[in-house]
């Protein structure tokens, strides 16, 4: 009989490791740039997601909590490109 009774098991995503890396890639793009305030923010944005993603390998968010880090990921996302569009022009 299976184990009815049991917790779920809790399973890193898949998706995990896409916002995870997404984090990864946007502190690589960073770094080589001239460092100001907007560069050290976005910087210090990916490594604070990098540190909860860490986290959440062995205590996954759920619901709302999850939501909001995944906004984060993409804002982060949103606006290194940004910067890095605006730096081509400059």
């Amino acid at each position: 009989m299976s184990g009815d009774d049991e917790p779920p098991t809790r399973r890193e995503s898949g998706q995990l490791a896409v916002f995870e890396q997404t984090a990864r890639e946007a502190l690589a793009r960073l770094e080589p740039l001239v460092l100001d305030e907007r560069v050290e923010e976005l910087m210090a944005e990916a490594c604070a997601l990098l540190v909860i993603f860490e986290g959440w390998k062995t205590d996954p968010p759920i619901s709302v909590a999850r939501t909001h880090i995944i906004e984060r990921v993409m804002d982060l996302h949103r606006n290194v490109e940004s910067l890095l569009a605006e730096r081509r022009t400059s």
